[in-house]
This record gives structure tokens, C-alpha cells and sequence, in this order.
């Protein structure tokens, strides 16, 4: 006679169909479901103010860390104690030393857990506060400078690719209005978004926006920006030749990053490191510094129809 061979997911069904095991199981979930805090309670209240937010934003399809700001309150309600908690005892509190030697573990952990806490937060201050999408506050205010001392009759047409939307109350934007009879002011600058799109299609909506705007039969300037991240340079000197269009870099903006089109780092390396990347540029040590500093930044270019 063999033995049977054991089947690790046939034993398993077995053992967990058992009538007896099933009531262990239920016992088990409804013990775990006494252990939740009354659905009156306060805390109840800040699970549900922070899960049911969670499930909404995570059906977006557009999701940005920003968007869990409001989700903070709760999480420092109920786990606030965890990162940073009090271990002051009442007066006339008898303790004994085993459970005072249990404080201070307790205590020791918290501690080294907030040090973590705090060295996190640090970095995401830096990161979400200086680095990410940091160049639009200068390049805003260079806009500011620059339409204000701008002739009255300049339009400006303001193209952005791969980062935030400028606010617009910075550009001196408005809508046409009439002051009087005769007089009407024109609205002065035009945004457009263009998010992440295909380069090629973006040159051929510039290209049209400028023949269309060269075309148009009235006396006011106009002048045209494009917006876009530094590390995208390459792709748009392989698109220039072919788009009719005349770009000239005005500026750059640092530090800036967006993460919807995150900086190719391997792209340049410097010996030894080169031993390790077969497919990257090989340049010294000050210049590979160089170009990854100008990877981080925002580029702003006028553009016009090339002649």
C-alpha cells in the first residue's frame, strides 16, 4: 500500500471547511470587531475622516501627494500618542519597577521613533517645500516684472509643458472691460496648459498659435513663452529642425523638479562610476556635477516662426 501524497491546498480546504474550525474563525473576527472603538466615539469619527477620503482620492486618476493634506488631522488624533507620547504620571501614582522599566523601553523607542519622524519630515519639507515644482514661484515673478514694464498694448502668450499651472492672479491677468465708450482694455496675458503631451504635438499647436497670431490685422505686440522642464533640452533640439519654429533660451529657473518627468541620472556618469554604466556619457567629475545641476531646473524659451 502507498501512502497517500500530500497536497498542500487540498489539506488546507479540508482543514479550513471543518465545522469546528469555522467557529474558531468566527470567534476570532468577532473578538477582533470588540476590540474597534464604538462607532459614536470620537475615534470612530477620525477612522472614517480619514479612511473614506483615502478610498475617494484613490479612484482619481490624477493623484498628487497635496491631495492627502487634509488627512493629516486624523492621523495625528489617532497616532499622534504613538510618534511623541506622555509618560507623566499622576501624583501619588504607585508604579512598580517592572512596569517602570517597561516606560522607559517604551519611552527609549518613541524617542528614536520621533528622531525617524522628524528626520522624514525634514526631507519631505525640502523636497514638497523647495525642490518639486520650485521654479514657478521665480519664474512667476519674473513673468511679473516683465509684463508690468511691458508696453500697455503687449500680449502675452504663455505656453507650459510638464509642470504646475502659473496662478494667474501674479500675471496681471483680467478680462477684457470697457472703461468707456471708447475705451476698452484687452486682456493681456493667454496661458496654455499643455500637461504632459507628446513634444511633437506641442510644436504643432505653438506653430499654429504663432501663424495665427501673425495673421490676426491689429497694432498690438505680442510675445511668446514656452515653459518647460530643463532635462526635456534634448528632445527639443531633435524636434526644432523639423517644427518651423525659433526657440531662444531667455532663463532658467533653480531648483525645480516634476515628478511626472523625473531627471535621467544615468544619462552622464565620470570614471570610475563609468566601469558600472555601459550606455551613459562619460565626463569629469565638475562637469557631471554641472549637468545634473542644470537637470533640475525650469526653462523658460521665446519663441517665434522661423524666418
Amino acid at each position: 500500500m502507498y501512502a497517500a501524497i500530500p497536497i498542500t491546498p487540498h489539506i488546507l480546504l479540508q482543514r479550513n471547511i471543518s465545522t469546528i474550525n469555522i467557529s474558531i474563525y468566527f470567534r476570532c473576527f468577532c473578538g477582533k470587531l470588540q476590540l474597534l472603538p464604538s462607532i459614536r466615539s470620537i475615534k470612530m469619527l477620525m477612522i472614517l475622516s480619514f479612511i473614506t477620503p483615502l478610498v475617494v482620492l484613490s479612484t482619481f486618476p490624477h493623484q498628487e501627494p497635496r491631495f492627502l493634506i487634509p488627512l493629516i488631522f486624523p492621523l495625528i488624533y489617532l497616532h499622534g500618542d504613538s510618534v511623541l507620547p506622555n509618560y507623566c504620571n499622576a501624583l501619588g501614582t504607585v508604579t512598580t519597577i517592572e512596569e517602570q522599566s517597561n516606560n522607559i523601553s517604551k519611552k527609549t523607542c518613541s524617542i528614536n521613533f520621533f528622531k525617524i519622524w522628524l528626520i522624514i519630515n525634514l526631507f519631505l519639507v525640502g523636497f514638497y517645500g523647495f525642490l518639486h515644482q520650485g521654479g514657478i514661484f521665480s519664474s512667476v515673478r519674473y513673468l511679473h516684472d516683465n509684463i508690468q514694464s511691458a508696453p500697455v498694448n503687449t500680449e502675452f502668450h504663455i505656453v507650459t509643458s510638464n509642470m504646475y499651472t502659473f496662478p494667474k492672479s501674479f500675471l496681471l491677468q483680467r478680462d477684457n472691460y470697457v472703461l468707456s465708450p471708447k475705451h476698452t482694455t484687452k486682456k493681456p496675458v493667454f496661458l496654455y496648459e499643455e500637461g504632459s503631451r507628446d513634444l511633437h504635438l506641442i510644436m504643432h499647436q505653438l506653430k499654429e498659435l504663432l501663424e495665427m497670431r501673425r495673421k490676426a490685422n491689429n497694432l498690438r505686440n505680442y510675445k511668446f513663452y514656452f515653459f518647460t522642464i530643463n532635462n526635456r533640452m534634448e528632445d527639443i533640439e531633435n524636434v526644432i529642425p523639423y517644427s518651423g519654429i525659433f526657440f531662444n533660451k531667455t532663463v532658467s529657473f533653480w531648483p525645480h523638479l516634476s515628478t511626472e518627468a523625473m531627471p535621467d541620472l544615468t544619462r552622464y556618469c565620470f570614471f570610475p562610476v563609468s566601469m558600472f554604466y555601459q550606455d551613459c556619457e562619460v565626463v569629469s567629475l565638475c562637469d557631471y556635477g554641472q549637468r545634473i545641476f542644470e537637470m533640475f531646473q525650469l526653462t523658460m524659451y521665446q519663441i517665434s516662426l522661423s524666418p
